[in-house]
Parts: structure tokens; C-alpha cells; sequence
């Protein structure tokens, strides 16, 4: 991901946006500027509305959130004549070692 390449097409991108409005406002009747594109009754509704909440603030991961890792392990069972191959899976609960079948 080349860095300068993003921020040079952020900025151009901004630029003809911002030429584009000039020419969409320069070139807009005085009768639509007045009305919008929106009705009336959108507008009325909008502003009488309160501010919306504020997301919850997110938990910031400390010591005390245990980070779940999991993996397996292939292994074969000597079983009389044959043997039977599978996977013994287990994860580490934080600190701790648990082991599950799978």
C-alpha cells in the first residue's frame, strides 16, 4: 500500500469535489437554492429533534481481559491392528491451559 499515492488521491479527490460544488452553486437557480431538494415538512421534523445520544465509550482491553488462543494438535492412537489418526484441540484461557475435545 503505497502511502503517498493514497494521500495524493485523497487530496486531489478533495479538490474536484470542492470545484464541483462551486460550479453546482454558481449554476443553481435562485428558485431551487430557496427550496432545496428536501420538502419542507423534512426540514421542520430535522430541526425540531433532539441530539442523538453518544455511543458508549469502548472498554479498552487491560490486564484484567484474558486473551483466548486456540489451536490443535494432530495425533496418531496406536488401536490394536490399525490406527486411528484426529486432532486433539485445546485452547490457552488467558494464563491458563484448557483442554477440549473438538
Amino acid at each position: 500500500c503505497d502511502i503517498d499515492l493514497l494521500e495524493a488521491c485523497r487530496e486531489e479527490f478533495h479538490r474536484r469535489l470542492k470545484v464541483y460544488h462551486a460550479w453546482k452553486m454558481k449554476n443553481m437557480k435562485k428558485t431551487q437554492k430557496a427550496a432545496g431538494r428536501a420538502p419542507p415538512a423534512l426540514h421542520d421534523a430535522a430541526s425540531n429533534r433532539t441530539q442523538a445520544p453518544r455511543p458508549p465509550k469502548k472498554v479498552k482491553k487491560g490486564e484484567d481481559a484474558r486473551p483466548q488462543r486456540y489451536f490443535r494438535i494432530p495425533f496418531v492412537r496406536p488401536d490394536g491392528n490399525s490406527t486411528q489418526k484426529g486432532w486433539w484441540f485445546a485452547h490457552f484461557d488467558g494464563q491458563w491451559f484448557a483442554h477440549f475435545d473438538g
